[in-house]
């Protein structure tokens, strides 16, 4: 689990980038973008990224898949 602040902007901007290439997300990962969507404050950057790929989901922009897509 991810700790530290640190841990978490770099987990977000992995994600970004992997869900930004392939147009898709694990359920586990937009779950863990849901809780930390609602953590955040609005208005770091962490917050904005985050809103964005959720965003995408509920537009079907970017699908749900099973198999986590950041490395």
């Amino acid at each position: 689990m991810l700790t530290s602040t640190e841990g978490v902007s770099d987990y977000i901007s992995d994600l970004f980038g992997s869900v930004g290439s392939i147009n898709a997300i694990s359920f586990e990962e937009w779950f863990f973008l849901q809780t930390t969507f609602q953590i955040l404050s609005s208005n770091c950057e962490e917050h904005k990224a985050v809103h964005r790929i959720l965003r995408a989901v509920r537009r079907g922009q970017i699908k749900i898949i099973r198999e986590s897509v950041a490395s």
